[in-house]
């Protein structure tokens, strides 16, 4: 076989290698395993329920979890987030169910904001979301809702 001839026969493997999708590792390490390391959701932070009311308003936010539709639980559940005088504790809660239990991003989102602009949002609500934000799976909404707690700390 001549040297022109085994050039070609290459040539002609490596074209059909790419054109066929072929992945080629040169020098790779066969014994080598990539490992995915994911991380895990935090645990959500807890406040137990001081009042009957409380324990009252709890149940209804646990009751908006089996709804359904998720237009249905965004629904109860900003109801719940956007209520004057919400507690500590319900606030907590809120947030814990809403991350967990709301499919759609930008439904977790809604509920936060909601949640942040209402007059009686705690500190205690503040240290869930921001213990939790990674929830939000897209960089600019945990972002933005960084931006409102920090512009409610300061006053604006």
């Amino acid at each position: 076989m001549n040297t022109k001839s085994l050039i070609l026969g290459v040539a002609a493997l490596v074209a059909v290698g790419v054109g066929s999708g072929c992945v080629v590792s040169v020098g790779g390490d066969s014994d080598h395993q990539h490992v995915r390391h994911e991380v895990s959701k935090p645990a959500p932070v807890v406040l137990p329920a001081v009042t009957p009311d409380d324990a009252g308003v709890m149940a209804e936010i646990d009751a908006a979890t089996r709804l359904g539709l998720e237009g249905s639980r965004v629904e109860v559940l900003g109801h719940v987030a956007s209520r004057a005088g919400l507690s500590p504790a319900c606030q907590v809660h809120l947030v814990n169910i809403g991350l967990r239990h709301l499919q759609l991003e930008g439904s977790r989102y809604d509920l936060l904001t909601t949640l942040i602009q209402n007059p009686a949002f705690s500190a205690p609500a503040k240290e869930a979301i921001l213990r939790q934000v990674e929830f939000l799976g897209l960089e600019n909404n945990r972002r933005q809702v960084i931006t409102l707690i920090q512009q409610r700390a300061a006053g604006s």
